[in-house]
């Protein structure tokens, strides 16, 4: 087991879409064609059925049932619908099992999820500024962990020994295997062309204070990570291998325990909402 091996295998995991790099790209520029991102969209049928599935979840609160994404992208926003077809694409890579990871089938994925609404959730209480760059980035937080699942299975007694001796996990994983999940989710998403604040994000979520480009995105992200594990969502072999950063809620301005309470009751509302979305999308070949 070596560093090498594990970025060979980054290589041998099948690319994102070329289609999620523009979307992101669409939902950043005010002068985007709705219509033309839409026809992107459609050109795929499973991708619009998976569309039209999520933007018809009760989370979105529309009053009429949406049967085209060029409707969905009227009545939801671009931002909205991009962000929706982005959940779909990381469908794929998530929703397998994670046996490294002590994760089944579906558990990555709607932890993932869960994590995502609550990253959106927290950057609009804070009036973060790009709620939908923190959805995405709540979404692909623990991504490296698809990779460095079957390093973990062959040393996880040895990462537990170490975390129980007051290392955190991810840290652990550094020591044992070479390279933490995180290091290994931001290495896939350089490769597949993410924007560098997401990937920095996606670095740095266990550590915030460690982000240069946006910090506040990466102190999203943490939190919603351990918003999401306080729901009882990703405890996987890792669930209780962090520590959730003080000076990160402070910095986000969460000013007290019952705020925080707050938040995860309303993270909890939402996600009962969202049931349809925690069910991965059927397969889009």
């Amino acid at each position: 087991m070596s560093v090498q091996d594990i970025l060979n295998k980054i290589d041998t995991l099948p690319p994102m879409p070329a289609v999620a790099v523009k979307l992101l790209e669409a939902a950043q520029d005010p002068d985007a064609d709705m219509t033309e991102v839409a026809g992107w969209l459609e050109r795929d049928p499973a991708m619009t059925a998976n569309i039209l599935r999520a933007c018809n979840s009760p989370l979105y609160g529309l009053r009429r049932e949406v049967t085209s994404v060029r409707q969905a992208t009227n009545l939801l926003g671009l931002k909205k619908v991009v962000q929706v077809a982005l959940t779909v694409l990381s469908s794929r890579y998530l929703t397998p099992s994670q046996e490294g990871y002590a994760l089944a089938a579906g558990e990555l994925w709607r932890s993932s999820v869960a994590s995502a609404v609550a990253a959106e959730m927290v950057a609009q209480r804070t009036r973060y500024p790009n709620p939908s760059t923190a959805y995405t980035a709540g979404l692909l937080q623990d991504v490296g962990k698809i990779v460095l699942a079957d390093f973990v299975a062959d040393a996880v007694a040895r990462i537990q020994q170490r975390v129980d001796e007051g290392t955190a996990w991810q840290e652990a994983e550094r020591q044992v295997v070479g390279l933490p999940h995180p290091e290994v989710g931001a290495t896939l998403l350089e490769r597949w062309g993410f924007p560098p604040v997401l990937v920095e994000s996606v670095r740095w979520h266990h550590e915030p204070e460690r982000a240069e480009l946006d910090p506040a995105l990466a102190r999203i992200s943490h939190v919603a990570d351990a918003l999401t594990m306080t729901l009882g969502m990703g405890l996987g072999a890792d669930g209780l291998g962090y520590g959730l950063r003080e000076d990160a809620v402070r910095a986000l301005g969460i000013g007290s325990s019952e705020e925080l309470q707050e938040v995860l009751a309303d993270l909890a509302d939402r996600l009962a909402r969202a049931a349809d979305l925690l069910q991965a999308p059927k397969s889009n070949g």
